[in-house]
This record gives structure tokens, sequence and C-alpha cells, in this order.
């Protein structure tokens, strides 16, 4: 059986209220797939390993991607070019969608993340593979995180298509977790700031992207 690694993270934010400047207009969630994910962890040691002079001591040596200068990010979207993997994704128009008043943000985040694995599910078909998902710790409280959790490990009940196992973590226990987050990080640039000179250099790494509300 063949095991493939998914990480997970997104960008933008959940909130509908637009008379704040800082609502976005994009949300969008992003899958890191690859069968292993010891030369994403590489590319993550190495480019830390080529900047970290330059970081100034203050930084906690874990990338977030909205926090870094133009040169990082760029420099780690080229450690990463040369690894083996491929990108999903999903984006939401949230100034387009129709959606109820007072929709739980927790609730179309759990959607969004659920929706694109059963694509990734169903891409794979029954192929004898299985799944093995980590995302980053959003929740503070436990028993939400464990919502997810259960969410998304319970399409095993339902189907033939590759079973998933999930886990959560923080992204300085999952290095991939920093590589999807730059990831996702230059995939919101694109859409919401009209910016793909980021996404556009993993342009080749896309499998597939899904648009609600575009």
């Amino acid at each position: 059986m063949k095991t493939y690694y998914v990480n997970f993270d997104e960008s933008g934010d959940l909130g509908f209220n637009f008379s704040n400047p800082h609502t976005t207009k994009w949300f969008i969630a992003t899958f890191l797939i690859c069968e292993d994910p010891k030369p994403i962890d590489k590319a993550v040691k190495t480019t830390y390993a080529a900047v970290a002079h330059s970081l100034g001591k203050k930084h906690t040596g874990m990338f977030h991607a909205f926090k870094e200068k133009e040169s990082t990010n760029l420099r780690f979207l080229k450690e990463l070019k040369k690894k083996e993997f491929s990108i999903a994704s999903v984006r939401l128009n949230k100034k387009a969608a129709i959606l109820p008043r007072q929709y739980p943000e927790s609730t179309l985040y759990f959607y969004l993340a659920n929706f694109l694995l059963q694509q990734l599910r169903r891409e794979f078909g029954i192929q004898d593979v299985e799944i093995n998902f980590t995302a980053s710790r959003r929740f503070t409280k436990a028993e939400r995180n464990l919502d997810f959790k259960q969410l998304l490990e319970s399409a095993n009940e339902k189907d033939d298509f590759p079973k998933v196992s999930v886990c959560i973590k923080k992204p300085f226990e999952e290095r991939a977790l920093q590589a999807v987050d730059l990831i996702s990080w230059s995939l919101f640039q694109k859409y919401e700031n009209d910016n793909s000179s980021y996404i556009d250099v993993l342009e080749e790494k896309t499998a597939f992207e899904y648009a609600f509300f575009e």
C-alpha cells in the first residue's frame, strides 16, 4: 500500500463584515501532497540555513510567510520547486457567497477542508493507498480540533476510496506545515492582491483548483 502525505493550511479570514478593512474577499484552503515528506522538510531546513544570518535574533526559526521578507519567501519557494509534490486548493469568494446570516466560521472552515479532501480521495479512486493528513492547530479549544479530526475521518466509514488518518500539529512539529503555509499565502497574494509572482514559481506543481462563487 502506498501512503500519500497531505499537509493543510489556509489563508484569508472567514469574517463577512466588509466594513472592516481587515476582512478579506477570499478564503483559500490549500493542500501540499507528497509521497515522501523528507525532501519538503529538507527544503525548510535548507532555506533557514541560507537566510538565518539575515533574520535577526528575534526570529523563532519557524517560517510564517506573512511575516517574512520577500527575498526569504522567494528563496523558500525556489527550494520547494526542486522537490516532488503537488498542490490542490479551493478558494471561496466571500463577497459573492450566498450563506445564511451568522454562518459559523468553524463550520465553513470544516466544510472547505473536507470538500478538498473528498475531491482528493475521488481522484485516487479505489487505488490501494492511504492518506496521512496533517493540519495546523487552528482552535484553542481541544474539542474543536477533535471535531475537525472526526469530521475528516468519518469518510472512512462511507465508501471504498482511500482511508484517511488525521493529526493536528503545530508548524514546528511538522515542517511541511510551514511549506504549505507559504503556498497558501502565495495563492492568496494572487487572488486577493492580484500578485501571482510568488505562486508562479510553483506553477507546474498545481494538480487541481476549485473555486466557489467566483
